[in-house]
């Protein structure tokens, strides 16, 4: 912002840009801050079968799940957390307590 005087006046100059300056790197700062503090998530697997169909499945489950929490959460899938049910319920209800 500039202020101008009449003839023989002094100008007076006030700097608006620090403000602004302040307020723009904020603006790029605060989202980088924020996706710092993702949630966690930890998913577990029931699986019937450990055959190739199966882990293939597995994989593109996984793939896909991480594509649509990637901005929000950090998911991991722990090996303890993954069964395999082998067809029988007394595996799978064992797998999910």
């Amino acid at each position: 912002m500039m202020m101008t005087m009449n003839k023989g006046q002094s100008m007076i100059r006030v700097n608006c840009r620090a403000p602004w300056v302040l307020a723009l790197l904020a603006c790029l700062l605060l989202p980088g801050l924020a996706a710092a503090k993702k949630k966690r998530a930890r998913l577990g697997v029931l699986l019937d079968d450990s055959g190739p169909q199966a882990t293939a499945a597995l994989g593109r489950i996984k793939k896909e799940v991480l594509a649509l929490t990637s901005g929000e959460f950090e998911v991991s899938f722990p090996a303890d957390r993954q069964v395999v049910g082998g067809f029988s319920a007394s595996k799978i209800d064992a797998g999910l307590k």
